[in-house]
């Protein structure tokens, strides 16, 4: 009775929505959300779930209404009409604008500074969080239009003294970079923001597993 919408679910959707945050909180909702990750219907996730079918048709009604399910196709089943929906998107962000968390230190367009204090780190976080999930939103045909870069590795100091040199070499050359590549003055170049940050890490397994 339908022909399935193509494309479905996106890699990732960036949440601005409040109502959506609050689904996405709810542990039953991030079932439902997880179960739909291929077609299915209010009956099949109530079954999948082991709970009754009309409380999870109430939360596909809404996670409907909100957005984050998309309808599919209607399919009969015996003498009735399913409603055949599906998840949005595989991974969920919540964008930290939600939370007002972008007006954390945020730092002039062509500026650039350094800064110790953890809640600079976590603003700069929520800066690349709320931009680079915006262009996602724009769809595939973007992607030319919005290159990416990402660096990531482990580092155990042995001494806090390196910890303190290894932190100014690293401003020392991108000190030396920014003047060499920036053009304040320039109209034509793209504008790039550029994050560097490090964090104690947590877990010794996952430190051995990425710095070999």
């Amino acid at each position: 009775m339908g022909t399935p919408t193509a494309d479905l679910p996106s890699p990732i959707a960036l949440i601005r929505d409040p109502a959506q945050t609050r689904s996405l909180l709810d542990p039953l909702r991030r079932s439902i959300l997880e179960t739909l990750q291929e077609p299915g219907s209010s009956s099949s996730v109530a079954d999948h779930l082991s709970l009754p079918r009309q409380r999870i048709n109430y939360h596909v009604r809404s996670l409907e209404d909100e957005g984050l399910l998309v309808h599919i196709e209607d399919r009969r089943k015996g003498n009735c009409v399913e409603r055949v929906v599906q998840a949005k998107a595989q991974h969920y962000v919540i964008d930290p604008l939600i939370l007002n968390a972008l007006g954390l230190g945020q730092p002039a367009a062509s500026d650039h500074r350094f800064s110790p204090a953890a809640e600079d780190l976590l603003a700069a976080s929520c800066h690349t969080l709320h931009e680079v999930g915006s262009r996602l939103e724009q769809g595939p045909n973007d992607a030319p239009q919005s290159p990416t870069l990402s660096l990531e590795t482990h580092i155990r100091f042995r001494t806090p003294e390196e910890e303190v040199e290894f932190a100014r070499r690293l401003r020392e050359e991108l000190d030396q970079m920014h003047a060499r590549y920036h053009c304040p003055a320039g109209t034509e170049g793209r504008m790039f923001r550029i994050t560097i940050g490090g964090h104690l890490a947590g877990d010794e397994t996952q430190d051995a597993a990425l710095n070999p």
